[in-house]
């Protein structure tokens, strides 16, 4: 686990001064917490168990150098025997683990049971875990034991073993669990908790929920780093800016993404604000021209010296922009997912909304080249053979880089053709296609949405070629707009593209549960019932928790962009 965790932080930027190891039943840690210090850490993660976490607990409190090192542990450590052990030098540590405060009818019902019978709640932190493995358990045994003439029950192990495997949908205390072909069958729900002493008694308390971010309130963040009560802000306003084409040739497609971000505003104030302080949501309309949208930047940057969040809509002006976001310090969540304006050299403050184009072609072509039997058209050889059929715009081109390109010959497939088509309902990709055709391509990818791989899709039938080509494309295809163009909806059956998120029949979350609310309640179209409009509610969703995070963090009077970051 600690390896995994120091590949993980130095991916991420962070630098590991020392890796050191204790053997179960020592007692004195001194000798290797003081070669640690002389490293001067930030931060000390030890993912042990009780006695031996207890010490180190203790005694980096009496280590010359680890005085201000923040302490952190994993589920290990969850019990009131380690509180007990580790006394108040555990205070202020941060331990990551299960969310055991499962809001779900089965699970209170369990806790419910259990303090009838035992007298009080369960005291590990895997009681929930036990339960839903007993169960699957259970589960697979009731649908392969066989009871024999004699009346012995007789329960194969291959059979149990490939009935475990096929477990999906089951619904438990710790969520749905689908076993995966490895045999991972968990529903993740972790949280980081601080120790924290309420009301004088050490507790573990959520400050950090992998869906929901950073928690603010009362308890979450007393005396800790995340803040303390949460302000009345009542009377502030605070602004979100964002721009995209509601008059060009994106018209059709921005809108969705538009209103999804002006409704998910308007929920949010109809609930409280962010502490209070209503939020207020600023457009610019750019009419598709990069132009315009760094002419609206500049406008609103000109009217406002501390803009906390902005919000783009295409690859081209996120590229344009990508150095001044960090050069004016303002945090830009962007549905436009270029890998140069979310790594380009000069970037940094760009947030997406799903994976970059060059990592969704290249998850797809990997896919198709480790099924290419099932789903290579008849007559095609065994190579791969792609043809790049898009519009001539950094979202159009955004799939294809060095790294990409490198990738896909190492996968073993060749572009065999590039070609462009405007920008249009309208337009003609026959003399595309044709070209594909004689390159020799067997695969098409377009990295287009809407009326862009409708019109592909359309020609290819017209031209009686539709299948000679398997027809790839990114995450915004695979969307309701597409049908709106085609001119026969079977036209869409066969299309591949990556999906990042849940959608819209994924009616057991809660967040869905939460747009499908607000669309309702805005009485927007059917048509606008897509994609675009889903991650806009996510997306405001996520500003207005990074906005929390950090008034919570710095306090109002400091927020910037630069917190909110």
């Amino acid at each position: 686990m600690q390896q995994v965790f120091a590949d993980v932080f130095s991916e991420m930027g962070g630098s590991i001064v020392a890796q050191e190891a204790v053997n179960v039943g020592d007692t004195d840690m001194r000798p290797v917490l003081t070669s640690i210090a002389t490293n001067k850490p930030e931060f000390l993660y030890y993912p042990i168990f009780i006695a031996e976490g207890a010490f180190i607990t203790r005694q980096a409190k009496e280590v010359n150098g680890l005085e201000d090192t923040i302490l952190a542990g994993s589920d290990g450590m969850i019990s009131p025997d380690f509180l007990e052990a580790a006394g108040d030098a555990a205070e202020g540590m941060y331990i990551s683990g299960p969310n055991l405060n499962f809001e779900n009818e089965l699970g209170q019902h369990f806790l419910e049971v259990h303090q009838q019978k035992y007298g009080e709640p369960p005291i590990s932190a895997f009681h929930a875990h036990a339960y839903d493995a007993t169960n699957m358990l259970l589960n697979a045994i009731e649908k392969v034991a066989k009871k024999g003439a004699d009346g012995t029950l007789v329960v194969g192990r291959q059979a149990l073993r490939d009935a475990l495997f096929a477990t999906k949908g089951m619904k438990g205390i710790t969520g749905t669990i689908t076993c995966d072909e490895y045999g991972d069958c968990a529903d993740p729900q972790i949280v980081i908790n601080q120790i924290q002493k309420v009301d004088g008694k050490l507790e573990y308390v959520p400050v950090w929920d992998m869906k929901k971010g950073w928690l603010t309130g009362e308890k979450a963040g007393e005396g800790g780093e995340t803040g303390g009560e949460k302000p009345d802000l009542t009377g502030e306003t605070i602004t979100i800016y964002h721009f995209g084409d509601l008059s060009g040739p994106y018209a059709a497609i921005t809108g969705p993404l538009i209103h999804g971000a002006e409704d998910a505003v308007k929920a949010i104030n109809e609930q409280g604000g962010i502490f209070g302080a209503k939020l207020e949501i600023k457009f610019a309309d750019t009419g598709g021209s990069v132009d315009e949208a760094v002419a609206a930047y500049d406008r609103f940057t000109s009217e406002d010296d501390n803009i906390l969040i902005m919000i783009t809509y295409g690859s081209g002006e996120a590229e344009a922009l990508a150095p001044r976001f960090p050069e004016d310090k303002i945090p830009n969540i962007s549905a436009g997912l270029s890998a140069k304006a979310f790594y380009g050299p000069d970037s940094g403050y760009t947030f997406g909304l799903g994976p970059i184009y060059p990592d969704q072609i290249g998850l797809t072509m990997k896919f198709l080249a480790e099924n290419w039997d099932q789903y290579k058209p008849a007559g095609a050889g065994d190579e791969i053979k792609l043809a790049y059929l898009s519009w001539p715009t950094a979202f159009g081109q955004g799939a294809l880089t060095d790294e990409s390109r490198a990738y896909l010959k190492d996968l073993g497939i060749e572009i065999v053709t590039e070609e462009t088509y405007d920008i249009s309902p309208t337009a003609d990709t026959t003399a595309a296609i044709l070209n594909a055709q004689a390159a020799g391509a067997n695969v098409i990818w377009t990295n287009t949405l809407a009326f862009g791989p409708a019109q592909i899709l359309n020609d290819l039938n017209s031209l009686g070629l539709r299948d000679q080509f398997v027809v790839a494309a990114d995450n915004w295809a695979m969307d309701l707009s597409l049908y709106a163009f085609l001119a026969d909806p079977a036209y869409g059956v066969g299309l591949i593209a990556p999906f990042p998120y849940l959608w819209w029949t994924d009616t057991d979350n809660p967040g869905i549960q939460y747009a499908q609310k607000i669309f309702e309640a805005n009485e927007r179209p059917a048509a606008e019932h897509n994609v675009g409009y889903l991650l806009l509610v996510a997306g405001v969703d996520l500003a207005k928790a990074a906005i929390e995070r950090a008034i919570m963090d710095v306090g109002y009077e400091n927020l910037t962009g630069e917190a909110v970051q």
